[in-house]
């Protein structure tokens, strides 16, 4: 069964490569005018081009300052990264039917 998610926010948190599958889910994001929020960091500067982003990791606050009710997250990017922050929202209350996520496991 598609789930159909246009009407909750969407909060998408990504590292290094993991921005690659969240351009074009973004973008189709605002066109539809869902509220976005999307955090973005890089091990250094030169790796984020063409992006406003954060140079090292997001800090915990940062986190539950973007956190929404009914909000849909995204995260992707390194192993550790993604793992930390899927059981942070959990430990903070969000349902893992709200969190998808990509590990860039190989």
């Amino acid at each position: 069964m598609k789930q159909h998610h246009e009407d909750q926010p969407l909060i998408i948190v990504a590292g290094g490569i993991g921005i690659t599958p969240f351009i074009s889910i973004a973008q189709m994001a605002v066109e539809r005018q869902q509220t976005v929020t999307f955090l973005y960091s890089t091990k250094h500067e030169k790796d984020a081009i063409y992006f406003k982003h954060q140079v090292g990791r997001f800090s915990d606050t940062q986190i539950v300052d973007i956190m929404q009710k009914n909000g849909i997250y995204l995260l992707a990017g390194p192993h550790a990264m993604t793992k930390y922050w899927r059981n942070f929202l959990k430990n903070r209350g969000v349902a893992d039917s709200s969190i998808y996520f990509e590990p860039f496991e190989w």
